[in-house]
């Protein structure tokens, strides 16, 4: 499990659907945040397709902009234009210098 803090600009945010991924032509990552603000991020299919796994890598130090909770979930489109969502996880977000659970 990765730790993300609010400021970084690295890291992948990954979402594991339990589906074959090939036919899908987009895909995305839907959050809300810890103020329930509801966005999301540009997500790419990771080869192989077939193991179900969508990425998002974090593009600038404003993505990860507030401490707590993250409820995100996958969205993918296929080549039929169905839309298909899956579970909703948790993805904590740590105030920086906070230590995180692989830290204590």
């Amino acid at each position: 499990m990765a730790y993300f803090h609010v400021g970084d600009d690295w890291g992948t945010i990954r979402c594991v659907c339990t589906a074959d991924l090939t036919d899908v032509v987009s895909a995305i990552i839907k959050y809300f945040d810890p103020d329930n603000k509801l966005g999301q991020w540009i997500a790419s299919v990771k080869n192989p397709a077939t193991d179900g796994h969508i990425d998002y890598v974090i593009q600038n130090s404003t993505d990860l902009y507030k401490a707590g909770n993250w409820r995100i979930w996958p969205v993918v489109t296929d080549s039929g234009g169905k839309e298909t969502a899956g579970d909703r996880a948790i993805m904590m977000v740590y105030e920086q210098g906070q230590p995180s659970a692989s830290t204590g």
